[in-house]
């Protein structure tokens, strides 16, 4: 089932993929803070709180990329992954996409970003992750299920 291939990492492929998501959120990092008026708050407790569940998710999201990166995530993996981060979640990056999100929209006080976080994560439930939970299921069978059984979707 989680075999181990003959495959070394690939770590240009990680890091190009840790850097285009975080490019992403920067960009809207820097829209939030150019967009606010005042910006004489942005250090406040409260804001300063978002960067603990932001680096937190930046941490994470970096070694559930990593699990993947030996089963070419970007080709139809020929292997379920059901090591490293998924095998608490079955699906880690998504997850930690919303909380860094989450912690975005906080930092820089902006309810848009915290309402487009939300329509993000529902889009990812009722969209992608139905359509890659069926194909997954066509694809690996009894052992997707016997690993849907012993491991949360999100946590």
């Amino acid at each position: 089932m989680n075999k181990i291939r003959q495959k070394p990492y690939h770590l240009d492929s990680f890091i190009k993929h840790l850097f285009f998501s975080q490019l992403i959120m920067a960009g809207i990092l820097a829209a939030g803070i150019l967009g606010r008026r005042y910006l004489s708050n942005f250090w406040s407790p409260f804001n300063l709180f978002a960067v603990i569940p932001y680096t937190a998710g930046l941490a994470l999201f970096a070694w559930a990329s990593w699990s993947i990166e030996p089963y070419d995530r970007f080709y139809p993996s020929r292997e379920l992954v059901t090591a490293g981060a998924y095998q608490y979640s079955r699906n880690p990056l998504i997850l930690l996409t919303f909380v860094m999100l989450v912690s975005v929209g906080l930092l820089v006080g902006s309810y848009i970003i915290l309402a487009l976080s939300f329509v993000f994560l529902v889009y990812a439930f009722f969209v992608k992750v139905y359509r890659e939970e069926k194909k997954l299921k066509e694809r690996f069978g009894e052992d997707y299920e016997k690993y849907c059984a012993k491991t949360r979707r999100w946590l």
